[in-house]
């Protein structure tokens, strides 16, 4: 029809009128002449007749041609309207027959599109009416199912995971009560070979004036790869990449959950560091230093259960998470077992360490409601556990947060002391009490601060060992020590020493030696007038490493003196292997001399060894009288202490050098 002529295109209806009645009028004449001669033939003997006769004809076919005028132009004038309407109808049917053709083709292209989407994507694409569920061909690809397996199964919903079915359900009924046409959703699909892959859901509901579902479509885009990238990358975000322990953020997701599911059980926090780990990476080396982080957390992962956690927080800390206990003596017992096991040697290639933690307990709900206040609780008790004794553990109280809190602000003004020139030597004689004459004095660090006052060395020297501040802060004592000694010699006591005291920080430096050799010579110093004192703590610490620049210092000429020695970890091996020159007793045993007889025996065995083994022994913290009375019983004549003076400035040490005798 889109093709077909318009009919009675140039019509005139008068025109074709006059037409049919010239046309009937000829017709007429024709028959009136062809009439008139067979009257003619007929009626010769009347012509009057004939002549009426062709009158009355003509009359006739005149008025019939009229009425047959009249009547054609009614019968056409109808024609017309009807080929009008008919026009206008054809019209319209074009105009639809264009539209439907518009209409087929936008839908074959409809077609066309929603079968290459559907070939080109990876989603299965479905729509839903009144309860029935059509699958595209790819869906049936992608899930290995066919239209018969479906129609079989009945419910479609039948093959998601049981665990997911409620997630989905309840997902939809959300979107229902809210009239939400977008639906989104992930859950596991059972595919025809038995194995779940996660789908991703995406749909348009269309809702009736009720607010019922009467219509959805939407895709299913399996994801699983793309979950199982995401769980490795949670993996990757809740592991420690270099022991693969739980680390921090798997830490604070544990217990804040575990906080939140069981509220009412008591939970404990045990928190712990590794005492001086900085100086072992300075003296064996990283690789080592990590090494050691990955055997702490192997053996980490030997305690934990179902009831404990054990995760790296950060450098050389650890956490351990107790999810419930019932009393603190179980808290404490696990924790002896921790200390027992780290203490144990770890054996490298070419090392063996040993090390010592300082650990921190908080517990829930005693100490602390949430993950925050838990962790600050530890740590603090941690800190205080390094503060009096290391290789111990304290349970938080809340007398530490002052102190904690101190130290903070301590550590922050200890940061720009040196810039402050807010320290300042003070020397402490020693001297032979046979001749009483001084022949040595220690070198002792004391700190001033505007804020808080004069700071007791017990207070700042461990958190410049935290800080590492004390690597500078030492070679400021050092190069202050030499500097007042060359003035010492220049003055006239030639025959003077001085001890500085040397941190296991300091020692671990690996260019410590080269700049105890460079001030001496800088100062134009004999290296036989520095001591250098070091703890029996340095030895365990890095026996083979610390022993080794020992011997560089005392090659050197410089003088080795063991501090504090029978206060702790005593050991022959010490007084043998390293290259020590002096032995100084500690002063617990120097004051026991007046308390008991066992007191004046412990001290007595301790000067008789050093003496046999050709040390210079000095006994130090002598307060009395009688306590230099039994020392000169035992020939022990070096000696410092209180009773003859306190560390002084340096102007006051001349004061105490141009005495003839201290005594």
């Amino acid at each position: 029809m889109a093709g077909s002529k318009k009919p009675f295109k140039n019509y005139n209806p008068v025109k074709a009128a006059l037409q049919v009645s010239l046309a009937y009028a000829v017709v007429g004449m024709i028959w009136i002449l062809f009439s008139d001669k067979i009257m003619h033939d007929i009626l010769i003997r009347d012509p009057f007749a004939l002549k009426m006769s062709t009158i009355k004809g003509s009359l006739y076919v005149i008025i019939t041609g009229i009425l047959l005028f009249v009547y054609i132009m009614r019968v056409l004038r109808r024609i017309q309207a009807a080929d009008q309407a008919l026009l206008k109808k054809n019209e319209e049917l074009i105009a639809i027959d264009q539209e439907l053709q518009e209409k087929i083709k936008e839908l074959t292209e409809s077609e066309e599109r929603y079968r290459l989407i559907s070939e080109a994507t990876n989603d299965g694409i479905w729509d839903e009416k009144e309860g029935k569920r059509f699958f595209s061909e790819r869906w049936y690809e992608i899930t290995g199912y066919t239209e018969e397996d479906i129609e079989r199964i009945g419910d479609w919903m039948a093959l998601i995971h049981p665990e997911d079915i409620g997630k989905v359900r309840q997902k939809l009924s959300w979107h229902k009560q809210n009239r939400d046409p977008y639906y989104e959703c992930e859950y596991r699909l059972k595919f025809k070979d038995g194995k779940y892959r996660w789908i991703l859901s995406k749909s348009k509901l269309i809702f009736d004036h009720k607010g019922e579902i009467i219509r959805s479509a939407g895709s299913h885009s399996d994801i699983t790869d793309l979950k199982i990238s995401q769980e490795r990358l949670k993996g990757l975000a809740y592991r420690d990449f270099l022991t693969g322990m739980p680390n921090r953020i798997s830490f604070i997701d544990t217990v804040t959950e575990h906080i939140l599911k069981y509220p009412d059980k008591k939970k404990a926090l045990i928190f712990f560091d590794i005492d001086n780990f900085k100086h072992i990476n300075d003296t064996v080396g990283y690789l080592v230093g990590d090494q050691l982080i990955i055997a702490i957390g192997q053996r980490l992962s030997s305690l934990s259960d179902a009831n404990k956690s054990a995760y790296r927080n950060s450098g050389d800390e650890f956490v351990i998470f107790i999810h419930e206990y019932e009393d603190i003596e179980e808290v404490e017992n696990f924790t002896r077992q921790l200390i027992r096991i780290i203490s144990q040697p770890f054996v490298f290639s070419n090392y063996t360490l040993n090390i010592n933690i300082s650990i921190g307990i908080a517990l829930y709900p005693l100490h602390g409601k949430d993950i925050d206040t838990l962790f600050k609780c530890a740590d603090i008790a941690m800190f205080e556990a390094k503060s009096k004794d290391r290789g111990r553990y304290i349970f938080y109280h809340e007398s530490m947060e002052a102190e904690f809190k101190e130290r903070m602000l301590l550590g922050n003004e200890l940061r720009g002391a040196l810039e402050r020139n807010e320290f300042q030597l003070h020397y402490q004689p020693q001297l032979n009490i046979d001749t009483g004459e001084i022949f040595k004095f220690e070198a002792l660090l004391r700190w001033h601060n505007e804020r808080f006052g004069n700071v007791p060395p017990i207070k700042f020297i461990e958190i410049a060992e935290e800080t590492h501040l004390i690597n500078p802060i030492g070679d400021w004592v050092l190069n202050e020590a030499c500097s007042f000694l060359k003035e010492l010699h220049k003055s006239g006591f030639s025959h003077i020493s001085i001890s500085i005291n040397v941190s296991i920080i300091q020692l671990m430096q690996h260019d410590f030696v080269y700049k105890v050799i460079e001030t001496l010579k800088r100062h134009q110093l004999d290296p036989r007038y520095l001591e250098v004192e070091v703890t029996e703590s340095v030895f365990i610490e890095s026996y083979e490493d610390v022993r080794e620049k020992l011997e560089l210092l005392s090659s050197r000429g410089i003088s080795i003196a063991l501090d504090d020695f029978g206060s702790g970890y005593s050991s022959l091996n010490y007084l043998i292997e390293m290259p020590i020159n002096t032995l100084k007793i500690d002063k617990s045993f120097i004051h026991s001399i007046s308390e008991n007889f066992e007191g004046q025996t412990l001290a007595s065995m301790i000067i008789m060894l050093g003496q046999k083994l050709g040390l210079s022994v000095i006994a130090e913290g002598v307060e009395t009288k009688d306590q230099v009375e039994y020392l000169e019983k035992l020939k022990c004549y070096n000696v410092q202490g209180y009773y003859f003076s306190g560390p002084v400035p340096r102007e006051e040490v001349f004061n105490l050098l141009n005495r003839e005798k201290i005594l």
